[in-house]
């Protein structure tokens, strides 16, 4: 059989190439099951209207729930991985489609029940019932890639020190919060709240690898947040409670099912273990009509579920719901977190000066209602947001995913200076912008940016796009808005790979301003665009490698296309 499909692949490739226009030239290569095509001349027909009211976090408000350890006992059927093979977070997914579960409905319990530091748990292959889109399959190489990365981002070492005068500030599950404890591992503290209270600036609070808390940070200048021990990272949760944990009740309307929230509030997405569905939100009962839609009326959740009951299905059920994980500030570093599930940013700063966020890795963010329930329709949140002014702002050895909005962005929608600016080597996928930036006002300027050798993939191809509404664009680098000027702006040898709508879009008040490009490798499909620029689409079928060499003006760079 294996032989038979190898010949029937040859003839198919030997007709392909006979058929293709090979008439024309540049840095571009289509690939079709390993075969090098160039590109052809037929027209770009997939064209998406403007994006209508899509707005991005304007908000720098505050926490909204962070303080003591709300639910850190217990893990809720922590355990061994039964049956949850892990991936590395890298294979596309393949097969599946939209509507009820495909084959593991039958598991649903078995996934649920991992250790939630384990980095396995958030790297399955599929989300079966929410997979209406499809994930394309991509290239080897950039396969590669991303897996080496999300190698040396799991094994990332813990260097953080204390500055001069500082103390290491020990936390753990195993800790107490008493007086006299916190600065020896071997009398730690249990909560990051109570940390905080004997931190000053200098000092390192450092989690216990491989324990896991339901707590948020409220950062302290010149604090830093790290890990200490063996294992996996410590892991923190913005999701208050694990809902399978809570009665599900049958509604009178068919395949509804109702789950009292508690004091959770705000409520962007319900994700079931850790990812096999994700809940779409709906503002009306009368919009709930896809499996797994679900609205909230009172101090409840209606999830329309044709599986069955979710409580029943599901181990675990978070929540992206309040807000921040972590408000960070200046003059601070966060090194080895895992943080997950919450209906705000990951880490969100103001503007800022000396930060970085090293070795983290942030996932399922955002989609609550910015300003709260009932303020507004706009709902937001980014793994790791600045907004406002910086000087010093570094994301390295990060992978970012399933992001509401962006996977990382520096943005105002005034004027700022936004300067020294450093994004490398971060694994970014599946959020709706992997990669966003905006400057609004006449004054502001964004200069001396470095984003490189970083693997940005899948833009547009995780539950934050399907949930919204507005589904004009899926991106792996959004740079639009009325001024956006910048100075010494460079994105570098990076690999953009596949994305909903385009690879890359940027605007300015005048060209002068576009970032530069420079030896970067782009993989898209050849139905959809490369680029939008200036609101203008560049196709992959039209413009070709022209897009790249020309218009991006990366003369080094490489367009790779798919069929």
């Amino acid at each position: 059989m294996k032989k038979f499909i190898a010949i029937l692949l040859s003839l198919i490739m030997v007709v392909s190439l006979s058929a293709c226009d090979l008439s024309k030239t540049g840095n571009v290569s289509q690939n079709q099951g390993g075969s090098n095509l160039q590109q052809g001349n037929s027209d770009n027909s997939n064209t998406e209207s403007s994006d209508n009211g899509t707005s991005s976090n304007n908000g720098t408000g505050s926490n909204n729930g962070t303080g003591s350890n709300n639910g850190t006992s217990s893990n809720n059927g922590t355990g061994s991985n039964n049956g949850t093979s892990s991936n590395n977070g890298t294979s596309s997914n393949t097969g599946t489609s939209s509507g009820s579960s495909i084959g593991l409905k039958d598991n649903y319990k078995t996934i649920g029940k991992v250790d939630p530091t384990n980095p396995a748990v958030y790297t399955l292959d599929c989300m079966t019932s929410m997979n209406v889109w499809q994930t394309p399959k991509s290239d080897k190489a950039s396969d590669t890639a991303a897996k080496n990365m999300l190698k040396t981002i799991e094994a990332r070492p813990d260097t953080l020190k204390p500055k001069s005068g500082g103390r290491y500030i020990y936390v753990s599950n195993d800790g107490k919060d008493a007086s006299g404890n916190g600065y020896s591992a071997s009398k730690p503290v249990a909560t990051i709240a109570y940390a905080n209270k004997l931190a000053k600036a200098g000092d390192v609070v450092v989690l216990n690898r491989g324990d896991f808390w339901r707590e948020r940070i409220v950062g302290i200048e010149g604090v830093s947040y790290g890990a200490y021990g063996s294992g996996n990272k410590p892991t923190l949760y913005g999701s208050p409670e694990n809902l399978a944990n809570r009665t599900w009740t049958a509604t009178d309307k068919k395949d509804v099912y109702s789950v009292p929230l508690g004091s959770t509030s705000n409520v962007g997405a319900l994700v079931f273990d850790h990812g096999v569905a994700v809940a779409s939100f709906k503002f009306k009962a009368d919009d709930v009509k896809d499996n797994y839609d679900f609205y909230v009326s009172g101090a409840k959740a209606y999830v329309y579920c044709t599986d069955g009951n979710p409580g029943e299905l599901f181990a675990n059920i978070e929540t992206c719901s309040g807000g921040h994980i972590i408000k960070l500030q200046s003059n601070s570093t966060v090194q080895n977190l895992r943080l997950m599930y919450t209906g705000a940013h990951g880490i969100s700063m103001s503007t800022v000066s000396n930060v970085e966020i090293d070795g983290c890795v942030i996932g399922y963010i955002g989609g609550s209602i910015q300003g709260g329930v009932g303020n507004n329709t706009t709902r937001f949140g980014n793994g790791v947001e600045v907004y406002g002014g910086c000087d010093g702002y570094i994301i390295r050895n990060c992978h970012v995913y399933q992001c509401y909005d962006a996977g990382i962005t520096m943005q105002y929608s005034n004027s700022k200076v936004e300067n020294n600016i450093l994004f490398e080597n971060n694994l970014l996928e599946y959020s709706v912008y992997n990669i966003e930036y905006f400057m609004g006002g006449e004054e502001g300027i964004m200069k001396n940016v470095l984003i490189q050798n970083n693997v940005v993939r899948y833009g547009g191809y995780g539950w934050g796009y399907h949930t919204r509404a507005d589904k004009n664009r899926g991106t792996n680098m959004q740079g639009r808005g009325k001024q956006n000027k910048t100075e010494n702006f460079v994105f570098k040898n990076n690999i953009f790979d596949h994305s909903k709508s385009f690879l890359i879009e940027i605007s300015a008040v005048d060209a002068k301003y576009y970032p530069k490009f420079i030896g970067n490798t782009y993989y898209q499909l050849n139905n959809s665009r490369v680029a939008r620029i200036q609101d203008k689409d560049y196709g992959v079928k039209r413009y070709g490698a022209q897009t790249v060499t020309e218009f991006l003006g990366d003369t080094t760079g490489k367009l790779i296309i798919y069929k």
